[in-house]
């Protein structure tokens, strides 16, 4: 994957970008946007419109969602983790319960939950292995949580583009790059304060400003 090729300073901008896909190399985008400008709830309405007819229209997949669910069912816990444990210790196929995953796409999943635990590893200290597979199984829960609204029609070239409000947390953030490692372009809508990460997690996107946090 190769990142924000493009400058993007709106969201006009950033819905109108379609990353390329040449000789398996995807280029994809992943950027905040910070604060709120006077105009905002008009063009995210009509950008709900328009990506919704486009993808009705099946020229694309689009999701904006507000928050992240909790994990906290036992079952959830013991269904996702154990994925992962079958991926990591036998190498068997990541599985969702919510799409019939092909192996591309399985293939796809096990590489990015790998870039994740390396990218977590290199910019934070004393990091467990019991850490990434509780990081891991996030992913893959909240991964299933979306996955009819853009994994339906995936492939390595598919437009996927999804719009996320206010996220703060340093594992949320890590998720949402690892839609980016899935082929998926993602905006972060941070109006009321931006991340609260490192600067080096920080560079994983591009960021613009839309206006003042409110």
């Amino acid at each position: 994957y190769r990142y924000n090729v493009m400058g993007i300073n709106s969201l006009e901008a950033f819905m109108g970008i379609r990353g390329g896909c040449n000789n398996s190399l995807r280029d994809v985008y992943f950027v905040r946007a910070l604060g709120v400008s006077s105009s905002m709830i008009d063009v995210i309405k009509k950008i709900d419109e328009k990506a919704g007819k486009d993808t009705y229209d099946g020229k694309m997949d689009y999701f904006r969602l507000k928050r992240l669910p909790k994990l906290s069912e036992e079952k959830d816990i013991l269904f996702y983790s154990g994925e992962y444990d079958n991926w990591l210790k036998a190498g068997k196929n990541i599985s969702l319960k919510s799409v019939m995953m092909s192996e591309d796409l399985s293939n796809m999943v096990a590489h990015a939950l790998q870039n994740i635990s390396n990218v977590y590893k290199k910019c934070k200290l004393g990091v467990s292995e019991s850490m990434i597979r509780n990081l891991s199984t996030k992913m893959l829960f909240w991964l299933d949580g979306i996955a009819k609204e853009i994994l339906c029609k995936w492939n390595e070239s598919r437009s996927i583009k999804i719009v996320a409000e206010n996220i703060k947390k340093e594992q949320e953030y890590l998720f949402f790059y690892f839609l980016t490692q899935i082929g998926c372009d993602v905006l972060l809508l941070e109006m009321k304060e931006d991340v609260s990460v490192s600067e080096e997690l920080k560079g994983l996107s591009s960021a613009f400003k839309l206006g003042e946090f409110e």
